[in-house]
């Protein structure tokens, strides 16, 4: 009879967030390791994060939070309908070259008729989309980008009080594209110029993309992986951990990834 490899599952493990949860843990985690980690990061992305007053995070959903902390979505008070109409309007202008006053004739920016209910960024219709567009004469995608930068989620954050460093693990896949025209790296490069302009989370601070990836231009696993064996394992977990990364793929995969927001 057939069988599959005769493994445990850690052995044949290739889901790219299993191994950032990974990364994301030694920092949090393992104080004799994190200084040197943040020092390669900082060396590596031109960060100046402080390994003692750190903040991580996964699968970052900044603007969809942000949004969500405008107002109850259900009771959609008048003033919830203001901060929405500012926040859309800031996007839009950030973007360039779109009229404001299309946000009421248009219904792409709204849940029903314009007039209803401002609608989330991440969910305006893809026909709505592309017919408002096509009648606005708006080019490069605009619309479509601010729709796929609030569905995004960068895989790690890391951040201190004066700097934050946005990580895309990779291990076997390259960056996204979709048939609509997205692409990843595109999208991360709007979420800095979009979010510096209506965070200020983000405005006071100076947003890094990097990534971390077997052989790419930013960080890379196999200095991680020597950082963290370059001294006796320590915390608790590290012996999962360092057993879990020791079996990663070492081919990469170069096709791109057909991921879409």
């Amino acid at each position: 009879m057939t069988t599959f490899a005769d493994q445990p599952y850690y052995e044949v493990n290739r889901e790219e967030r299993h191994f950032g949860f990974l990364f994301m843990a030694s920092l949090i985690m393992d104080a004799q390791h994190r200084p040197e980690l943040i020092a390669y990061i900082n060396k590596t992305a031109g960060s100046t994060l402080d390994h003692r007053h750190l903040d991580v995070y996964a699968e970052v959903s900044l603007f969809r939070d942000y949004w969500n902390k405008l107002g109850d979505s259900a009771a959609y008070e008048p003033e919830t309908g203001r901060r929405r109409r500012r926040i859309i309007e800031a996007m839009l202008l950030e973007m360039g070259d779109i009229d404001l006053g299309a946000i009421d004739t248009e219904d792409v920016f709204w849940t029903g008729a314009p007039g209803s209910k401002l609608f989330y960024p991440g969910k305006w219709s893809k026909e709505r989309i592309e017919a408002a567009e096509t009648r606005l004469g708006i080019t490069d995608r605009k619309l479509w980008r601010l729709r796929w930068l609030c569905n995004a989620k960068p895989d790690i954050l890391i951040e201190d009080p004066s700097g934050m460093v946005f990580i895309e693990v990779k291990v076997e896949s390259g960056f996204g594209q979709g048939q609509d025209g997205y692409q990843q790296e595109k999208t991360q490069d709007d979420i800095v110029k979009i979010g510096r302009r209506i965070i200020p989370a983000m405005a006071m601070k100076q947003p890094i993309l990097t990534s971390l990836t077997l052989n790419g231009n930013g960080l890379r696993w196999s200095e991680v992986l020597r950082i963290m064996t370059g001294a006796s394992v320590a915390g608790p977990g590290a012996d999962m951990i360092m057993r879990h990364l020791r079996a990663m793929p070492t081919s990469p995969i170069t096709a791109v990834a057909p991921v879409q927001p």
